[in-house]
């Protein structure tokens, strides 16, 4: 699949989560959901509840970062797993923008290699310098993600989740999710002009992750 020019501003993603944190972390099982339907509706956004699934508790997320020197993943309002299987779960992020963003910016600001580089931000926080002999050195962070191997979806593929852009890419644990999920795909979602919406795929060897991205296909789109 041919990769297509996008936009997906995690820096926006996290002034969102930051306040979003400070409800995640009291709030009962009731309130996440009334904030996932509320947000999703603010967004403009459909849920349809796939086959085979069931609601999972939502924990507090914000504790967890998927490597050492990450930053949290939050923002997480809703959860299901298969019927089938104790080795997969599915969270729901959703961040809503306060701006819409410019077309232009959507075709041609920001390429798939962008935003790998983003997302390898989100994996990796360290400083970006360090003082070596009185003097400021830059310092160069690994590269965790490959943007070629990224799956960014187009055409009548996109037209169905009603985005500007979206796709799918790998993305490494350094630390397991609930201390038992080790591996994570997230499919990613974002519409200019109502914001940015993801599907945290956790899992384990032994699962066949992509027959549960097919299941759930199309299950929460744009309108």
């Amino acid at each position: 699949m041919k990769f297509k020019l996008m936009t997906l501003s995690f820096l926006s993603l996290f002034i969102f989560s930051a306040s979003f944190s400070q409800l995640v972390a009291p709030a009962s099982q009731e309130r996440l959901s009334f904030m996932f339907d509320y947000y999703s509706k603010q967004m403009n956004m459909k849920f349809k509840f796939p086959k085979g699934m069931v609601e999972e508790k939502i924990v507090d997320s914000t504790m967890y970062r998927p490597h050492a020197n990450a930053r949290p993943l939050d923002g997480i309002f809703y959860g299901i797993k298969p019927k089938d299987s104790n080795n997969l779960s599915i969270a729901f992020a959703l961040y809503p923008k306060s701006e819409p963003i410019s077309r232009d910016t959507v075709i041609y600001g920001h390429a798939s290699k962008s935003f790998a580089r983003k997302l390898n931000y989100l994996l990796d926080t360290r400083p970006l310098f360090e003082e070596k002999n009185g003097e400021l050195v830059r310092i160069g962070r690994s590269n965790i993600l490959d943007a070629t191997k990224m799956n960014i979806f187009e055409g009548q593929e996109l037209k169905k989740y009603g985005a500007d852009c979206a796709g799918l890419v790998d993305v490494p644990l350094e630390i397991p999710f609930l201390g038992k999920y080790h591996k994570l795909k997230i499919l990613f979602m974002e519409k200019r002009t109502e914001g940015e919406a993801y599907l945290y795929y956790f899992y384990n060897d032994g699962v066949d992750v992509n027959k549960y991205i097919e299941k759930t296909k199309y299950m929460w789109v744009f309108k």
